[in-house]
């Protein structure tokens, strides 16, 4: 789907039986692009090669996920806990 046209931009028909993580082709299209992933598409993989390509990606998390915090997209004032380089945990 576009975001900007509304719309889909193409479409095509595979059988019931093809994997759409089989069909989906990663390139530099996605350059400055966000990608909206199903969950059935977790693959560290998968993200890494959108990066690789320029891309962004949102996904939910697996419940064994345990990621690195790598960056913060805003500073707190006050007694803020630094976070990255930290893994994340749900405990």
């Amino acid at each position: 789907m576009s975001a900007v046209a509304d719309g889909p931009k193409s479409v095509r028909i595979y059988p019931e039986r093809t994997s759409e993580a089989k069909i989906l082709r990663l390139g530099p299209r996605l350059r400055d692009r966000i990608l909206l992933i199903d969950l059935g598409y977790f693959k560290y993989l998968f993200f890494d090669r959108i990066a690789c390509y320029g891309g962004f990606f949102v996904s939910r998390l697996k419940g064994n996920a345990n990621p690195l915090i790598v960056s913060v997209n805003r500073k707190c004032r006050g007694n803020s806990v630094d976070v990255v380089g930290k893994k994340y945990s749900r405990s």
